[in-house]
């Protein structure tokens, strides 16, 4: 299975959302992300129990499906500064 176009414009949105500053917070990148995900594994007729908050061995993660955790971090921008600086590091 390939990723969907949808899925991938759903996160170019969340990206351009970021870059707007209409997300910018931890929590708020986490549910947007999340029901991206949700969406696109109920299109592939999968039913996923998303679980928030979840205590594994050290620590909490911030959310899990199935056996795949998730942990976000607030999110940072300017991202073409970021991918700038990526590309400085990588051509070393």
């Amino acid at each position: 299975m390939s990723i969907s176009t949808e899925l991938t414009k759903r996160v170019t949105d969340i990206i351009g959302r970021i870059d707007q500053r209409a997300i910018v917070t931890e929590g708020e990148l986490e549910r947007n992300f999340l029901n991206i995900i949700e969406k696109e594994l109920k299109a592939r007729g999968l039913s996923p129990v998303i679980e928030q908050q979840r205590k594994i061995i050290r620590g909490r993660s911030d959310a899990r499906i199935g056996g795949l955790v998730f942990e976000f971090k607030k999110p940072i921008r300017p991202l073409p500064e970021l991918l700038a600086k990526k590309k400085q590091i990588t051509a070393t």
